[in-house]
């Protein structure tokens, strides 16, 4: 059994039993321990390493690159996006027109839910930070492709051979296929370390947050975006929520979780926040698990009501993120080296 708080070391309590994968149907049922001092949610007893792999059909990564990857933004918003950009610290070009396009996108900046919305697009990385980036989990490579058109030397790391190999020829963008375990520490030193929806598929992620220290630069940072074991739909849905996502999801963190974990590898929080960007599709997804009994109906796309609902929970969860910090349904984590 795993069930001591890789966290703060506490024992945890079963809270979830025979969960099932709701997704895509893998065989078996889990179980997931919740610590009572942080937070921390885990799979008990962890999978092993060799069969980690079984729980990813090859459907995954389709879908998960499919969803990541943004529309291409053409008229208005074509435009906003320039000025949002702009005001981020990007080069937009000069003259009348570049400087009220970014005026436009600094006034913009301040309205939630934009304000955290667009950051976490770039994953809060402005441009007078650009350097060299590693994305870790980098997927099809469309985020690496973007920081790329806007200065950054990018480098992904992927362990999914056929992932890896689209971002390379499709998208033109260098990535190493592995992952945090067999990568060399030496890859580095990078100004920017992005984990998007990565951190809580990590079986070990103390050992993973101290690789990622050493390749970190010693002006450095870490940028995680993971669910949040706190959040709204979480506290709603509970076994049913769509970031349960058993047995894929070996680790649920809070802010307070994630912090120490972080911690330990000597790393340190600078800056921490939920947004609210998954919120609709969490409350639909959600909504059609519980009412289907635990079976994700990928296929099935939800109707006007339920998008309708869903629309209307993710401006709930934005005034309640707004009014009582911690709700929103992603964490955001930007940390650095303790010892920089």
């Amino acid at each position: 059994m795993s069930s001591v708080c890789v966290s703060c070391g506490r024992q945890g309590r079963a809270v979830f039993t025979a969960v099932r994968d709701a997704r895509y149907s893998v065989a078996g049922q889990w179980r997931y321990v919740a610590c009572n001092g942080c937070g921390l949610l885990w799979i008990d007893p962890m999978p092993a390493a060799n069969a980690v792999s079984e729980f990813y059909p090859r459907a995954y990564e389709a879908e998960r690159s499919h969803a990541g990857r943004p529309p291409r933004a053409a008229g208005l918003r074509a435009t906003l996006v320039r000025g949002l950009t702009a005001a981020y610290g990007y080069w937009c070009g000069r003259g009348i027109r570049a400087e009220a396009t970014k005026c436009i996108g600094m006034l913009l900046l301040h309205v939630p839910p934009l304000s955290t919305w667009f950051p976490a697009s770039l994953m809060f990385l402005p441009g007078e930070s650009v350097g060299k980036l590693l994305d870790v989990g980098c997927g099809s490579g469309w985020f690496l492709r973007k920081m790329r058109s806007l200065g950054w030397s990018v480098l992904g790391l992927e362990p999914d051979p056929a992932a890896a190999r689209k971002a390379q020829t499709e998208f033109r963008v260098p990535v190493i296929v592995g992952d945090l375990s067999t990568v060399a520490s030496e890859l580095g030193p990078f100004d920017a370390i992005t984990l998007h929806h990565v951190v809580e598929h990590l079986r070990c992620p103390l050992d993973d947050f101290r690789v990622i220290k050493k390749m970190l630069s010693p002006a450095g940072r870490v940028i995680v975006v993971t669910p949040n074991a706190r959040s709204l739909g979480f506290r709603l849905f509970r076994r049913d929520c769509w970031h349960l996502e058993a047995p894929r999801h070996l680790f649920l963190y809070t802010a307070h979780g994630l912090a120490r974990v972080a911690s330990q590898a000597g790393l340190t929080p600078v800056r921490t926040l939920t947004i609210t960007r998954t919120a609709a599709e969490v409350y639909v997804r959600s909504c059609q698990i519980r009412a289907t009994g635990g079976r994700f109906p990928w296929e099935a796309l939800p109707g006007f009501w339920a998008r309708a609902a869903g629309q209307a929970f993710r401006l709930a969860e934005e005034a309640c993120r707004l009014t009582l910090a911690g709700l929103g349904e992603e964490l955001v984590m930007i940390l650095e080296a303790r010892d920089r």
